[in-house]
């Protein structure tokens, strides 16, 4: 059985990122995420198509996506652009996760 490695990103500023995918891809990690966090940070698409541009092998995505804060006509948007545009081989994953923060109850 072959030890798989995957790493999670951050989505600071896309080129680093990017050119911190392609250091992970030749250190042998086959799964590279960054997150997703739609009202705080970068957009991760724009990350995620720069990871897509410096890697050849890694399987690239987000770490959650959350349609409570991300519409999920946008997402599904975004998805398609950047998996049909700039993934080949089918390398691009998306995970969502359904997320609501609840108010503290006494």
């Amino acid at each position: 059985m072959k030890a798989r490695f995957a790493l999670g990103l951050p989505a600071d500023s896309p080129r680093e990122t990017g050119e911190l995918a392609a250091l992970a891809e030749d250190a042998g990690f086959e799964m590279l995420s960054v997150p997703d966090p739609s009202s705080i940070m970068r957009d991760c698409y724009v990350t995620l198509a720069l990871m897509a541009l410096r890697t050849r092998r890694a399987r690239i995505g987000t770490l959650v996506t959350n349609p409570l804060t991300r519409h999920p006509a946008v997402t599904a948007g975004a998805t398609h652009l950047w998996l049909n545009s700039r993934v080949p081989n089918r390398r691009g994953y998306l995970k969502v996760l359904f997320s609501q923060v609840l108010p503290h109850f006494r």
